[in-house]
């Protein structure tokens, strides 16, 4: 069967309820709502590209690479601005809104 019209949508979440040392001041939920008939495969490709030329590959997770945590208490930040520079340069080329709350 065809879909003439297809919606996916992304949930995620950032933070934590606790009170405790290194709980997060504030919790919240993201949405984002795709398209896939809008093909950006070609800002995905140069996106991966980028981070591999950065010598990173694997999946970006903002708030680690913010505290330099996890995977990323290694790096260097020259390289970890890096990292969101291809981020923001990928956010650029894609036809995204923001919608705030």
């Amino acid at each position: 069967m065809k879909v003439a019209n297809l919606l996916k949508i992304y949930i995620d979440e950032s933070g934590d309820f606790g009170n405790g040392k290194g709980s997060s001041k504030y919790y919240l939920i993201s949405f984002v709502f795709y398209n896939p008939k809008i093909d950006i495969s070609k800002e995905i490709n140069d996106l991966n590209k980028r981070l591999k030329r950065i010598g990173y590959v694997g999946m970006v997770h903002t708030a680690n690479l913010i505290s330099k945590r996890g995977e990323y208490s290694k790096l260097p930040l020259n390289v970890r601005k890096s990292i969101f520079n291809a981020l923001y340069l990928f956010a650029k080329k894609i036809e995204a809104k923001y919608l705030p709350l």
